[in-house]
């Protein structure tokens, strides 16, 4: 599919996508990093727990390869952008009661936070254009913020 795609790619796109593949990890564990330092309760339970810090990283991974993706077939309109999905509030939830009742206040800030940060991150040498459909991307992410 990448292949198919390539002819249709831009090369200042080219270049996003090579960036974002290369430094998703580390941009992950930033965004996730800055949003928790103003949410003491629910960085102390993260912090606590290597295995939920994790899930979380990852999860901001993943957002970013959905960025990647969304410019990747953007002119193509093959992939629709998935809303998040609150990692507190699903079946099977990874924290006890009491934790969630610690930061159940601060997860919403975290992810308004988190999701700023995406926007935060996008070099200032690209184009406006560019800048523009990854905030769009952004964008919609934060208006499928949990309630």
């Amino acid at each position: 599919m990448d292949q198919h795609l390539e002819s249709d790619i831009s090369p200042s796109i080219k270049e996003v996508l090579d960036w974002i593949s290369t430094s998703s990890i580390k941009l992950a564990q930033r965004i996730v990093s800055n949003a928790l330092e103003d949410c003491p309760n629910l960085k102390q339970v993260v912090k606590s727990n290597s295995s939920l810090e994790k899930r979380i990283n990852w999860e901001f991974e993943k957002y970013l390869q959905n960025i990647s993706n969304s410019l990747r077939t953007k002119h193509r309109k093959l992939l629709d952008q998935p809303p998040i999905s609150p990692f507190t509030t699903k079946e099977g939830s990874l924290f006890t009661w009491e934790e969630r009742t610690k930061f159940k206040a601060e997860e919403g800030r975290f992810y308004t936070l988190a999701i700023q940060s995406l926007k935060d991150v996008i070099p200032k040498r690209y184009s406006e254009e560019i800048k523009l459909e990854i905030i769009d991307y952004v964008n919609n992410l934060r208006d499928n913020l949990p309630r």
